[in-house]
């Protein structure tokens, strides 16, 4: 089966996994472990981009003689390039992930709050619903 004829939902889903593995293999090559580290990492790619910038301005003033140099240089600024957007969305992720783990830990409290087991508490417990005997039902 070819991705072509997968489902949509499904492609979707693995050009995720894809950028996923992409961003782990970037975080587990450059030994990043906390988010300092990622800024860090994220600083040096900059510096890097800058100049390799700065290499291939002085390499187009040099003229047609410089083509492969051009090329190699074009070459590792679209990685360099691609490096600190993987930076950014591992970022982002990060982010993403640390908002879902506060709204997993408040989420015990509100259920606690506000759900009973099969809808139906003690008296005394709630003081809304229908009063029936012991019970009060919703």
């Amino acid at each position: 089966m070819t991705n072509g004829s997968l489902p949509f939902p499904i492609r979707e889903e693995l050009i995720r996994l894809e950028q996923f593995q992409r961003e782990y293999t970037l975080i587990i090559d450059n030994n990043v472990e906390t988010s300092v580290e990622l800024d860090g990492l994220a600083g040096k790619k900059k510096e890097d981009l800058a100049y390799l910038e700065t290499k291939l301005k002085e390499a187009l003033a040099k003229g047609p003689s410089s083509r492969k140099e051009e090329a190699y240089l074009r070459n590792e600024i679209r990685k360099v390039k691609y490096d600190l957007k993987l930076c950014q969305n591992i970022y982002r992720h990060s982010v993403e992930l640390e908002e879902k783990i506060r709204e997993m830990n408040d989420f015990p409290k509100e259920k606690s709050q506000h759900m009973t087991r099969g809808g139906i508490k003690r008296r005394g417990e709630n003081t809304y619903g229908e009063q029936h005997g012991d019970y009060i039902i919703r």
